[in-house]
């Protein structure tokens, strides 16, 4: 397939040449001075590092429920963020969480230092402040390769947690790597559908009132353009649709007033992303782009995912199953479906410059290579299937 020539930031191409070649051979000079070591033994008490968004938490809790399955005697605790704080609490396989805030950074680093920790796991690998602060907390330090300070861990992965070579979803890469590191033991697994107990509950049996809930909430960069997502949502205004979305953006407002006197279609907007459950419950298929969202909601029915800046291989919604391609268009745009009982869906254009890390670039030919009627043939293909 020819990729399209397009300019990209120099801060992204800097990303890239120090996460391919260049980082290679500094973490081979790094790993002849500290070669890489794994634990010995068993340990007693774990401190995983979660502070930041909550889709990385959501791809994070199977692995830790797992964990939990095989090793009850193992105390698991989590330092996790504001932002990602209600995805972990009121799991009753973790046996603490600590918040790390900028208002009790300190509050919270000394009552860590106290727990006497045999391993911490850097799960996220880029503040670097707080990654030296816990190289006093604890005697094994973990995490993935980081660029120019691998040194600092007593063991690190062959990659960083996002790197463009990796095609492999991000909670088996997490699960693998506790596996190598600690030789832990994986023989047990637990593969319901959500992952939280109490939403399980909530949710259960409930009646699909809607065919498609179209989840609008992401970041512009995530985005399809508005006159193709426009396009998209026509198509899809004789089905009976759940436009919802985070906060009223004009695009939101631009589709409540355009479908107004249409009864197929009712909007909702959520104040947090917990009130979107039922509704994702009583969906046939939700419709959104990837981001925390996604794999909140794909719990709870199968998901189409539009995918853009990230690597699809690494951050499709997770069921315990990978994924196999089931069209390829001539214009290269893929879809890619989980093996999993919901069959959750990726589209997506594969194209050099992804992930981006969130820097982007103007023209967006990962996203702007995806055609409007090619997604809604794959909506209404699996419409027809559920």
């Amino acid at each position: 397939m020819n990729q399209p020539k397009h300019k990209i930031p120099f801060k992204l191409r800097f990303f890239r040449t120090k996460n391919t070649g260049f980082l290679t051979f500094t973490d081979t000079l790094i790993n002849i001075i500290k070669p890489s070591k794994k634990f010995s033994g068993v340990p007693k008490k774990i401190l995983f590092i979660r502070n930041d968004k909550i889709g990385d938490a959501l791809v994070t809790v199977p692995v830790l429920r797992d964990l939990k399955l095989n090793y009850p005697e193992i105390q698991i605790h989590v330092l996790d963020s504001e932002v990602n704080h209600f995805i972990f609490s009121g799991l009753d396989f973790i046996d603490k969480l600590y918040t790390f805030t900028g208002d009790n950074r300190n509050i919270t680093r000394n009552a860590i230092k106290k727990e006497n920790y045999d391993a911490v796991i850097d799960l996220v690998g880029v503040n670097k402040k707080l990654l030296f602060g816990f190289r006093r907390i604890s005697k094994f330090l973990a995490g993935s390769r980081t660029f120019m300070l691998s040194w600092v861990f007593d063991y690190y992965a062959k990659t960083n947690w996002v790197a463009e070579s990796d095609n492999k979803l991000m909670s088996f890469k997490i699960k693998d790597f506790l596996k190598d590191c600690f030789g832990f033991d994986f023989t047990k697994e637990d593969k319901a559908l959500p992952y939280n107990p109490a939403l399980m509950q909530q949710n259960k049996n409930k009646p699909k009132e809607f065919d498609i809930m179209v989840h609008l909430g992401t970041s512009e960069l995530r985005k399809l353009s508005f006159e193709a997502e426009e396009r998209l949502i026509e198509s899809l205004k004789n089905f009976k649709l759940l436009i919802t979305d985070g906060s009223g953006t004009k695009r939101f407002g631009s589709y409540k007033e355009k479908y107004a006197d249409n009864p197929n279609i009712k909007f909702k907007l959520y104040t947090h992303l917990l009130d979107t459950a039922e509704d994702a419950a009583s969906s046939r298929l939700i419709l959104c782009y990837d981001g925390g969202q996604a794999h909140f909601m794909s719990q709870f029915a199968k998901t189409i995912v539009i995918i853009g800046t990230v690597s699809a291989s690494q951050w499709a919604p997770f069921e315990f199953e990978e994924y196999k391609n089931i069209k390829t268009w001539r214009n290269g745009m893929r879809a890619d479906m989980s093996t999993g009982k919901l069959g959750h869906i990726v589209l997506y254009y594969p194209i050099w410059c992804t992930p981006c890390f969130d820097i982007g670039c103007k023209t967006k030919p990962c996203l702007n290579n995806l055609e409007t009627d090619q997604i809604f043939e794959i909506i209404k293909n699996n419409l027809n299937n559920a």
